[in-house]
């Protein structure tokens, strides 16, 4: 007896792009430009924010119902079960699962274990890892050290493309020094600026799946050992939030006055001057990049969060300077 298989009946996994990136690399700038490119794919997003303040999801421009937040804790550590949840729910969903995932890891995960998690017997013949991409960011990454520089490197070693973002915000010593002390001279390295990644580089081979099927072995990644300790407590984190309107100037100078060792603070604003706008901070190192092109779509507010090396600030200062802020 002879038996004839239809490959449009066999269910075929979902692709899985996994991007991933030290705090500050640009993960929400690339994931926008996913989220607004032209490639005809239904993508769920799932972010991860690190801190009780989920800010990464609000600032999202297109979700339309396809974002699912993981907050409030490493999606590699204590939310791994969340990812398994949220996951699983995505194949129930009445109108049919996505065609296409991305998850956006937190700027203090290790993808690595994302990875590992997407090989449990549950997930692993209905989810397929498609890319794993770690963004750079070009003007900060060689000025990490310790043990946070051991998780920037096992962000990397699980990579199969490494976006060196924010090159003209960099010298081409800068670059070339992040090639020499940061890279396997075999990697796959795409340059660019504000995250502006070919997304064909990411969907073609998705694309294609949806028409014809898949064929073959699922592809094996190489991945370097997951960091053993939890490398969250490597970081501090603290959070604000105010539904009063604060002033612009004292705003500014609170920024630049924080501490060092503080990574990354990201936030959207209620100002007094400009009361109509949302305000959006992305600040990184020294540098401090505002937007003021959005208008509110809830009730006006400020949150804000701050995330750093672990006992690198005092809560209870920054709380005294940001209160100070409000009118």
């Amino acid at each position: 007896m002879s038996v004839h298989m239809n490959n449009k009946n066999i269910q075929q996994p979902i692709p899985v792009c996994v991007i991933s990136g030290f705090l500050g690399s640009g993960k929400t700038t690339l994931l926008n430009h996913i989220l607004n490119g032209d490639h005809g794919l239904n993508i769920t997003v799932m972010v991860n924010d690190f801190g009780a303040i989920d800010i990464d999801s609000q600032l999202l421009e297109k979700q339309e119902g396809n974002s699912i937040s993981l907050s409030n804790g490493c999606i590699c550590c204590s939310i791994q079960n969340d990812l398994v949840y949220e996951l699983q729910n995505l194949l129930d969903k009445q109108d049919g699962p996505p065609e296409y995932i991305v998850i956006e890891t937190s700027g203090v995960s290790d993808p690595s274990k994302i990875i590992n998690t997407m090989r449990y017997p549950q997930l692993r013949d209905r989810f397929q890892i498609d890319t794993v991409l770690t963004l750079v960011n070009a003007e900060s990454i060689n000025d990490i050290e310790g043990q946070v520089k051991q998780l920037a490197m096992a962000q990397l070693d699980a990579a199969d493309i490494i976006v060196i973002n924010k090159t003209d915000c960099a010298t081409s010593e800068q670059v070339a020094q992040i090639h020499k002390d940061w890279l396997y001279p075999s990697a796959r390295v795409i340059e660019t600026s504000y995250a502006n990644v070919p997304l064909h580089i990411l969907f073609d081979q998705a694309a294609k799946n949806r028409t014809v099927g898949m064929e073959g072995e699922q592809p094996l990644y190489h991945l370097s050992k997951p960091l053993e300790q939890d490398h969250s407590k490597l970081f501090q984190t603290w959070s604000w939030r105010s539904e009063q309107p604060v002033c612009i100037n004292k705003l500014r100078s609170a920024i630049s006055q924080l501490p060092k060792h503080i990574y990354r603070a990201k936030g959207i604003f209620y100002t007094q001057q400009l009361p109509e706008t949302r305000l959006v901070l992305q600040h990184v190192g020294n540098r401090q990049e505002w937007d003021r092109n959005h208008q509110w779509s809830t009730s006006p507010h400020t949150e804000l969060v701050v995330i750093g090396a672990a006992d690198s600030f005092d809560p209870e200062q920054l709380q005294a300077t940001f209160d100070d802020c409000v009118f």
